[in-house]
């Protein structure tokens, strides 16, 4: 015979919530599958300044915590089953709904930030502040206000050709949607949007490991990977939760290792 023990309802433990950094996941991989998420990418892969690999992520931190947002930075869209390649290997996922988008775009645009004189505009993590660049001293020490504004780059391909075709940009988020969900016929397809963000607006930290990228490559994305992730931490004083990004198959999952 066994014995059965009735307890009371309200001497039962409640029920156990997920784990905050489970909830996180969640909540980001539902927002891929669905209306899709925003990368930001600063550091790693082909794209990266060799010198100073992480003087992007440098300058992204300081801007943040200085200014409260980031304003007119350039990012793509990435969405489950869409093929939609990284410009770098590491940087955030944004929440698509946090940002302030003002413009989509159906390839890589190379899009610079500018003041009112349209003078390019960089931000100086030693100054904490926007400069413009003086075609005189081929330095950015001109001091300048910036509201936003943006030009679009010209691409260059090589150092003898330079691309000028036609790169369809988008109204509204259901006509851009319409594209980043179409087949590919040839090639990856890019896209760039033009955003505003802020701390709010992160979701978490992002990688992408490629498949063709020897051993070599891909243990060096993962010490940039762990360099990226203690210098936001010790910068925003948080711990976000990561994911890895799969271009090829169009898919995000938690990164946990």
């Amino acid at each position: 015979m066994s014995l059965v023990v009735s307890v009371p309802l309200q001497y039962l433990p409640p029920p156990q919530a997920l784990p905050k950094t489970q909830t996180e996941y969640l909540y980001t991989l539902k927002q891929f599958e669905n209306q899709g998420c925003l990368i930001r990418m600063l550091c790693g892969g082909e794209n990266e300044d060799q010198f100073s690999p992480f003087a992007k992520t440098e300058q992204e931190l300081d801007e943040l915590l200085t200014m409260g947002y980031m304003q007119s930075c350039c990012t793509s869209l990435i969405k489950s089953g869409a093929n939609v390649p990284p410009y770098k290997n590491i940087g955030f996922i944004l929440n698509i709904h946090k940002s302030e988008i003002k413009r989509f775009w159906g390839d890589w645009v190379f899009t610079c930030r500018v003041d009112s004189n349209e003078r390019i505009v960089k931000w100086m993590t030693s100054e904490h502040n926007y400069r413009a660049y003086n075609e005189n001293t081929e330095c950015f020490d001109l001091e300048t206000q910036y509201a936003g504004e943006y030009l679009r780059l010209t691409p260059v391909s090589d150092k003898n050709e330079i691309h000028n075709h036609i790169i369809k940009f988008y109204e509204t988020y259901s006509e851009f949607l319409d594209y980043i969900e179409q087949p590919i016929d040839k090639g990856l397809k890019h896209n760039e949007l033009t955003v505003t963000y802020n701390e709010d607006s992160i979701l978490g930290v992002v990688v992408e490991f490629q498949s063709y990228q020897s051993k070599a490559e891909s243990n060096k994305v993962s010490m940039q990977l762990k360099t990226f992730r203690t210098m936001v931490k010790e910068k925003l004083r948080q711990d976000f939760p990561c994911f890895c990004y799969d271009s090829e198959s169009g898919s995000l999952t938690p990164f946990l290792s």
